[in-house]
């Protein structure tokens, strides 16, 4: 790891670092003692390389990258930070607090496929509006914030989704967080539409059917390691369309688009 080998190379005056174990021993976050939380850096999605943690003081690993999907750009911040996870909420706050109508939120839930009666915990929550997405790795979270709760709590948000139900049930069972304002596309898409069959549908049917996009969920992501303490590209950019994808029909569904 390159921060590790610079470690070992640097300066007598260099800043010094700690790293910070959690309680996942594989998974480690190194914590300069001068960094502050506005030093978050955005990382260049089209790097051959994955992108480096901004490092903060007593934060797990965070870091914000543009995932590009067809004419749009999705500010993604993933993060195992609840301090990263406050701040996000606050910025949603700031700018749609106080609307005189419902905000649609896209909701997903990630977790590792198990191959035995026991369920994996859920690893990953993607929350997402307008072009704005949060990959929350809930399995690595240094603790869940208050503020989270409050915002699935609150009823100026609608949280859409396909399955999303399910996703929310996950998310108590193994997390204690509650969803208050639940919809799932799949049935607002059969009434508006007409289509019963769209009950049964997926999220790469209804982005067809209802956006005319066309999406990709290769199975090799689907079905890989979403509890890994450090996410690839691809499962960034998985997890973030989907959220995405699923605010997006929630729009067009919901407000009176279609």
């Amino acid at each position: 790891m390159r921060i590790l080998s610079s470690l070992f190379n640097s300066p007598p005056d260099a800043p010094v670092f700690a790293v910070i174990f959690d309680t996942f021993p594989s998974c480690f976050v190194f914590s300069p003692f001068r960094e502050t939380l506005s030093s978050l850096r955005a990382v260049d999605w089209k790097s051959q390389q994955q992108p480096d943690e901004a490092i903060h003081p007593g934060m797990a690993a965070t870091y914000v990258t543009d995932v590009p999907f067809k004419r749009a750009v999705i500010s993604t911040t993933v993060t195992s930070s609840g301090a990263a996870v406050e701040r996000w909420v606050e910025e949603v706050y700031s700018m749609h607090g106080g609307a005189p109508y419902e905000i649609i939120v896209g909701l997903d839930v990630e977790w590792r496929p198990s191959y035995s009666p026991a369920q994996n915990p859920a690893a990953l929550l993607q929350l997402c509006l307008y072009q704005r997405c949060l990959i929350f790795q809930l399995l690595h979270a240094d603790y869940i914030p208050g503020s989270l709760l409050g915002f699935l709590m609150d009823s100026q948000f609608r949280f859409v989704g396909v399955g999303v139900d399910a996703d929310a049930d996950r998310l108590g069972r193994d997390y204690g967080l509650q969803v208050s304002n639940l919809e799932d596309l799949r049935g607002v898409a059969a009434e508006v539409m007409g289509i019963p069959e769209l009950r049964q549908a997926g999220l790469i049917t209804l982005a067809r059917q209802v956006l005319g996009e066309s999406i990709e969920k290769p199975q090799r992501i689907r079905m890989g390691p979403w509890d890994a303490c450090r996410l690839s590209r691809e499962q960034v950019h998985y997890a973030c369309i989907d959220a995405y994808i699923s605010s997006q029909l929630g729009g067009t569904l919901l407000d009176g688009d279609y």
